[in-house]
């Protein structure tokens, strides 16, 4: 039998404390582990530090940190040990500026199939959470170089700090994100989240400019952020889009964000169309219903609203839809 290696045994010891309290024997097992070269070990045990709110092993994350910044691609390939390290720092409310300006500008190329890959984009974006958290002054300027990262994943990573931030600031730099433009319609489908989650009364207008059938790749996305603000005015509008809209497409996409504001009048707008004779669009609207499963008062409704010549095809997608739930009264 294969004998395992130092570190098989390493992480081995550390699944043992994956659950254990904070004590004193479990942050000097931790520390032990944090000053490993290592950097799958220090991972675990900076996941553990920061699950148990071990603060006083702060200093040993930043030596740690600095130690795997050294040839960081074959000392820490994958990005592993670093980016574990700041959401510890994150979660154990230390204010680390110097580092988390070190982790927000790092680029990791590594060797892979097709040309080198970068693995730090989640560093990045971990690291301009922890500036913005820590009320960093140079926060803002990070982010904005965040925003033109060449990885779509960092740019929604800045995104995301930008709408924890709170700041009235972000709203505009959102905006511009998205009037400018991006080659990932992801990226600025987290704008649209996040300026609804900002500022959504004075951005309903703003994203609802998206949701018409000329911006294809993003009115979906427009839709849904305006859907899940649940705003009465949200409602509203997407309404009033789908009644002057002639785009059938479009009428079909509209109909879960109109779910989504969960407002008064939402349930028999939607139990209306599920009586069009449009079979696509009526089986849209029970899709959409969909949401409001668990509420037995609306599947007897639906279920009730579903007639006429294509009854068989719309129950078909009421079953799949409001299968397997806990039936109230």
């Amino acid at each position: 039998m294969r004998k395992p290696s130092t570190t098989e045994v390493q992480l081995a010891e550390l699944r043992e404390l994956r659950e254990a309290p904070k004590s004193p024997a479990l942050s000097k097992e931790l520390q032990k582990h944090l000053s490993g070269k290592t950097n799958l070990v220090v991972a675990k045990a900076a996941q553990i530090a920061g699950r148990v709110g071990e603060d006083g092993l702060a200093a040993d994350l930043v030596r740690a940190f600095g130690r795997f910044m050294i040839n960081p691609a074959q000392t820490d390939k994958g990005c592993i040990a670093k980016t574990e390290i700041v959401k510890a720092l994150c979660a154990l409310e230390c204010e680390p500026e110097e580092l988390f300006l070190k982790g927000v500008r790092h680029v990791q190329l590594e060797p892979a199939y097709g040309g080198p890959v970068d693995t730090a984009c989640e560093l990045r974006s971990t690291s301009a959470m922890g500036l913005v958290r820590i009320g960093s002054a140079q926060a803002l300027t990070e982010l904005v170089t965040l925003m033109t990262d060449k990885e779509a994943d960092a740019r929604i990573g800045a995104i995301r700090a930008l709408t924890y931030s709170e700041r009235e600031e972000a709203s505009l730099l959102l905006r511009f994100k998205v009037l400018t433009g991006d080659r990932e319609p992801a990226v600025i489908s987290e704008c649209f989240t996040a300026l609804m989650k900002l500022a959504p009364r004075k951005s309903l207008r703003f994203v609802a400019r998206f949701v018409d059938p000329g911006y294809r790749s993003l009115c979906e996305a427009a839709a849904l952020a305006l859907g899940e603000s649940r705003l009465p005015e949200a409602f509203e509008l997407l309404k009033e889009k789908w009644e002057t809209t002639i785009d059938a497409q479009l009428r079909r996409v509209l109909l879960l964000p109109i779910a989504l504001t969960r407002q008064e009048g939402v349930l028999e707008f939607l139990l209306s169309v599920i009586g069009t004779k449009d079979t696509e669009t009526a089986g849209a609207a029970i899709a959409a219903l969909g949401i409001y499963k668990d509420d037995g008062k609306v599947r007897e409704r639906v279920q009730a609203a579903i007639t006429g010549p294509n009854k068989a095809q719309l129950l078909r997608v009421f079953e799949t839809e409001f299968r397997n739930i806990n039936m109230r009264t």
